[in-house]
């Protein structure tokens, strides 16, 4: 009976060592980027942004934070996209885009706790569904966006918040999805079992810290789930050698998407790294999608 009891203090500085190992690491998770070349990598996109003339503005959620945003317009533009990074980017590291699509307008948007938006914790996608919202609305209320067709363009992350915001009814006229996660709640396990060997019995912990931090559980954030209920064309691209989200989950959002849809898979690459190693051939995939369904402006219904 005595070693029984002497087990006890020992089983309880484990638990506490788990819970703290787990808090740190979440908390660490869901904090502003603190890697190193964070700064760096945002200015030297934003060098490739100047000569894009970029308009910066200023996004408000309805939660009352404040987001960053730069807008670049083309006159002759017969959409917009809206470009969404992933975790620990910004908008300025997605400037590739900016000249990917010239002919089109663009809106990049810093979400909640990245680059100079208000915020002090990332959800994964959760709450970046408001940060999408409020940049819906402004394209929509904007002169010179207003009428365009919208395409949400979203790496990772801004994937996910992507397919929250069409499921609540943002007007896109379609989805491109790069790098997304099907699930948080495997994406979380995942992410804590490679970076802090957190023993499965004790996941649970940081399931109820993300909920102590977002006000939300992660049960909540379930992308295949919610690609069931929108019908709008989606495009989906995946590196088969994703080693942060694995190739499964690509098809997981593809099985359950509803509307038009189609995946490309590319058998070599890093996490939402294709935009980077393929550039010619992603935009040719993704307007080759986009044509494939978009009504021309002079043939929509009531346009003469």
């Amino acid at each position: 009976m005595r070693r029984i009891w002497l087990f006890i203090p020992v089983l309880l500085i484990i638990a506490l060592g788990a819970t703290f190992l787990a808090y740190n690491s979440l908390k660490y998770a869901c904090s502003r980027s603190e890697y190193t070349n964070y700064t760096a990598r945002r200015m030297k996109g934003y060098q490739r942004f100047k000569k894009h003339n970029p308009q910066e503005i200023i996004l408000e959620t309805e939660d009352g934070l404040k987001l960053s945003a730069f807008l670049v317009v083309r006159p002759q533009a017969k959409r917009v996209f809206l470009i969404c990074h992933g975790r620990w980017q910004a908008k300025e590291i997605m400037s590739p885009f900016a000249d990917m699509f010239a002919d089109d307008t663009l809106l990049f948007i810093d979400f909640r706790a990245h680059g100079s938006s208000e915020g002090q914790y990332s959800s994964f996608g959760y709450h970046e569904v408001k940060d999408v919202r409020a940049a819906v609305r402004f394209l929509v209320c904007n002169d010179k966006t207003h009428g365009l067709p919208i395409y949400g363009l979203g790496l990772s992350m801004g994937s996910v918040a992507l397919i929250g915001a069409a499921q609540q009814g943002c007007p896109f006229a379609g989805l491109i999805l790069d790098s997304g996660f099907s699930s948080l709640s495997k994406q979380l396990d995942r992410a804590l079992r490679k970076k802090v060997f957190l023993p499965v019995s004790f996941r649970w912990l940081a399931h109820g810290l993300y909920k102590r931090l977002m006000s939300e559980s992660v049960d909540q954030v379930v992308p295949s789930d919610l690609m069931a209920k929108i019908k709008i064309p989606v495009f989906i691209i995946h590196s088969e050698q994703d080693r942060v989200v694995p190739v499964l989950d690509a098809y997981d959002l593809y099985d359950q998407a509803a509307g038009i849809k189609k995946i490309w898979i590319v058998p070599e690459g890093r996490h939402v790294r294709t935009h980077k190693k393929r550039p010619g051939e992603y935009k040719q995939k993704v307007m080759d999608f986009i044509q494939s369904f978009e009504i021309p402006r002079g043939m929509r219904v009531g346009v003469a």
